[in-house]
Order: structure tokens, then C-alpha cells, then sequence
């Protein structure tokens, strides 16, 4: 096997880790949208605090949460959800391998 081959044959592995949480995506869709946290959360209908602990990534994004943000971005519940069970687990990982190295 040629070494171009043995690179086609093996998946990429990435030696570091990109943090995403997924309130750094719903505050990009906010700043698009032209509104603030405020007007976001009255139009998902949570509350205030919850928007801004959610964009701090202070609380896990729920399925019911996603789905609120879903009726009011047209982004996807189950993409958000997906990404949100990636940063936990990235963050659990980090737990175990603290030297490991992380992109923000």
C-alpha cells in the first residue's frame, strides 16, 4: 500500500478539539436576525435569564427549548440538540485529558 493510499484509507483525526456550544450559534442567528436577547426570548416565550444562561452555555439546551428556538430561527431542533450532546461530551473529555488541546 502506497502512502497515498494509507492516507485515503484512514480517517481524519483531528489532535485537538473546537469547543461549539450551541449558544454561540444561536447568538450568531440572534445577531442576524437583528434582535437582542429580549425580543428572542419573548418570541420563544422563555424567559429572560434562561436566553442568557443558554448563551453563556450555563445550562444544557433541552429538546424543549430547541424546539421553541426552532418555531422562531427555522433552525433545526435536532441539529441543535446534536450539537449540544457534542459540547457536553467534548467537555467530558476535557475532564479526563486536561492537557488536550482546545480551539475556541
Amino acid at each position: 500500500m502506497t502512502t497515498l493510499e494509507r492516507k485515503k484509507a484512514a480517517p481524519f483525526q483531528p489532535n485537538y478539539i473546537r469547543l461549539l456550544p450551541p449558544g454561540e450559534v444561536i447568538a450568531e442567528k440572534i445577531f442576524e436576525m437583528g434582535i437582542d436577547a429580549e425580543e428572542f426570548a419573548q418570541r420563544c416565550d422563555l424567559p429572560l435569564d434562561t436566553i442568557r444562561q443558554l448563551l453563556k452555555a450555563e445550562i444544557p439546551l433541552t429538546k424543549e427549548i430547541a424546539d421553541r428556538i426552532e418555531t422562531v430561527t427555522w433552525m433545526k431542533a435536532e441539529g441543535l440538540t446534536q450539537l449540544e450532546t457534542r459540547y457536553r461530551s467534548d467537555l467530558a473529555f476535557l475532564q479526563q485529558h486536561p492537557d488536550f488541546p482546545v480551539v475556541r
